[in-house]
């Protein structure tokens, strides 16, 4: 009986899947900044590359500069996640440099350049008009990741109650000082959440910078009314735009964005957590055509690009190929 045993083990260990070798992209072993992560959804390691990049946002950041970043795809659950990333100690490097939400609440605080409100709180009318639509009562609204705290600021004008946190001092300090909101420093991931319930949480370019999603979307759950919504926008794996800009598109947003979904991925990890889905908004921003093909295209070649595909986004922007989209879910019944 030992030996059938140890036969049927010897033939289970054979025809266990295989390590695959590491994804592609730099040898990390002398770079102590960084790690390589199992996948974020289902904590697997197979996975296969999908694309590689550099950083192409925040060119000037000598930390970051020259490294090479993997888009690789969950072979169990289907996720795609960057490889290796900054270790959680080091993520700062990530956003060192120009990194844009950081820089104009910085040069308001020193009166370099002051801020036009209405034109800084412009690019959020369209996610207040959808977020009002899945909850037309104003109520309490808990904005993760406010930045320098235009959308909060819009959501307070429209009779909302509002707490934004972001892990930032500077713009955390600009949204306090320069626009009067409760506005507090915290890591959604780690540190004490203020106390529920709230009637919306948003997330908007937040999720895809989290090293645990899946337990940071479980975290909000109870902090949610009964007929809460959960607002979340980031950028979208399946884009057209991926297909055509490749690793410089500029919707990768390596080596920050650290998990790229897709309406499907995204979906199935907020059922699995809980959730049920109420709505999903698909959009491809100029901005992110404009710096594709900033990043990707000689000066000459630049004009007859945007003249090309300016006209097309919109209408890709209806579709499941756009390069952004929002989902809305409230807890599960």
């Amino acid at each position: 009986m030992k030996l059938l045993e140890q036969a049927i083990a010897l033939v289970a260990q054979a025809r266990a899947p295989k390590e695959p070798p590491r994804p592609a992209g730099p040898d990390i072993s002398l770079d102590p900044l960084l790690e390589r992560p199992l996948c974020p959804g289902c904590g697997n390691t197979r996975a296969k590359v999908v694309v590689e990049g550099r950083d192409t946002w925040v060119a000037d950041a000598p930390e970051v500069g020259g490294r090479v970043f993997s888009v690789v795809r969950c072979e169990v659950c289907g996720l795609r996640y960057t490889t290796p990333r900054f270790r959680r100690e080091h993520r700062h490097h990530a956003f060192a440099g120009g990194y844009p939400f950081y820089a104009r609440a910085r040069a308001a605080a020193t009166g370099r350049a002051p801020v036009d409100r209405a034109l800084a709180r412009r690019p959020f009318e369209g996610r207040a008009a959808r977020l009002i639509a899945q909850h037309p009562l104003p109520g309490r609204l808990l904005d993760v990741g406010g930045g320098d705290g235009y959308f909060a600021d819009l959501m307070r004008d429209h009779g909302w109650q509002v707490t934004m946190l972001d892990l930032e001092p500077d713009v955390v300090r600009h949204a306090k000082e320069q626009l009067h909101l409760d506005a507090r420093t915290a890591d959604v991931e780690v540190d004490p959440l203020p106390e529920g319930p709230f009637d919306a949480i948003s997330l908007w370019g937040v999720l895809q910078l989290l090293y645990q999603p899946r337990a940071t979307l479980e975290r909000l759950l109870p902090l949610l009314a009964p007929d809460g919504v959960l607002a979340i926008g980031v950028s979208n794996v399946r884009s057209v735009g991926l297909e055509l800009f490749r690793g410089r598109w500029r919707g990768l947003g390596l080596p920050r964005h650290l998990t790229h979904f897709s309406p499907e991925t995204l979906r199935r990890l907020l059922e699995f957590g809980g959730y049920q889905v109420q709505a999903i908004h698909t959009e491809t921003p100029k901005w992110i055509v404009a710096g594709s093909i900033d990043d990707r295209l000689a000066p000459p070649a630049r004009m007859a690009a945007r003249a090309t595909l300016y006209p097309l986004a919109p209408l890709l922007g209806a579709t499941r190929y756009a390069d952004t989209f929002e989902l809305y879910a409230g807890p599960g019944r």
